[in-house]
């Protein structure tokens, strides 16, 4: 009735149009706006024609949410396509359905061979049954992993990568995992000549992973009984972090000095992982260890 709408009013009667009504519609992030007319004047007062509107918008609220899903698949993987970082997918047994380009590049297998198979086919057997196991139990869990993983490619020769998992699916439910790989094995070749040519590590005081890992190379070439021992406290460690970073640090340090302390010399150990210490025994009996 208001004068200011005359002109309008008169155009829309000359069509037909007796009533016209809006809804906001809130899908794929967005306000959306349905409007709707009618050539009857209490086009919108029947509960009936009513609650079909609801049902229109609750399909259209769909419609749209289906479509920003899709193009954002189609985002994803056509970024995942094109990235540098080696990438693939596998279901929930841990087969892969999908690998990128940069995977062949790295790994040597082509995406239809490699599709089907499981990603075990890339263990080159330097990460034990604990390091699956924890690594399984995250991603079951949704949670992310990440870390340092030491695989080998089609022929055999091993690379060292800095992986992601991130498991994904529709809604709560997890049916897939994306495993993105960064190539850090020239890193680590620079770090491990960098760690034999100064021998020490400067943290802990003992030796560093590569010194160590070349000193049991020698002690298994040589005619010398020998022992390997293994101290870990990592779930000691674990609990520690719930008192702060500060107590975790605390505890490994007393350790270490601990380990430099009682090592007869030379002192042949060192950390080889966050709360775990790896000591050669120059005996293989239980009275020298």
């Amino acid at each position: 009735a208001d004068e200011g709408y005359l002109p309008w009013r008169r155009a829309a009667e000359s069509e037909g149009i007796r009533a016209v009504a809006a809804w906001p519609l809130q899908a794929a992030g967005e306000t959306w706006l349905l409007q709707l007319y009618s050539e009857r004047g209490n086009g919108f007062a029947d509960d009936q024609r009513l609650h079909l509107i609801d049902q229109q918008l609750a399909e259209l609220r769909r419609f749209l949410d289906d479509d920003a899903r899709l193009r954002e698949q189609a985002l994803l993987a056509a970024a995942l396509r094109m990235a540098g970082n080696a990438g693939f997918i596998t279901d929930l047994n841990g087969d892969i359905v999908w690998s990128n380009a940069a995977f062949t590049r790295l790994t040597g297998y082509p995406a239809e061979e490699v599709r089907g198979k499981n990603a075990r086919i890339l263990k080159s057997g330097r990460q034990g049954t604990r390091y699956y196991r924890e690594l399984w139990s995250t991603i079951r869990s949704g949670q992310v992993w990440s870390g340092e993983t030491v695989d080998h490619d089609r022929d055999g020769l091993r690379y060292v990568i800095h992986q992601t998992i991130s498991p994904f699916g529709r809604g709560e439910r997890i049916s897939h995992y994306l495993s993105l790989h960064d190539d850090i094995s020239s890193q680590k070749a620079a770090q491990q000549l960098r760690e034999l040519e100064s021998g020490i590590d400067p943290r802990s005081g003992l030796l560093t992973r590569a010194s160590f890992e070349q000193a049991l190379a020698e002690a298994c070439g040589g005619q010398q009984p020998f022992g390997l021992a293994l101290i870990s406290l990592r779930r000691f460690s674990e609990a520690a972090q719930a008192m702060g970073r500060e107590m975790e640090d605390l505890i490994v340090g007393e350790m270490s000095q601990r380990v430099r302390n009682n090592l007869p010399a030379p002192q042949r150990a060192c950390q080889s992982a966050a709360g775990e210490f790896l000591v050669l025994l120059d005996s293989d009996s239980s009275a020298g260890h």
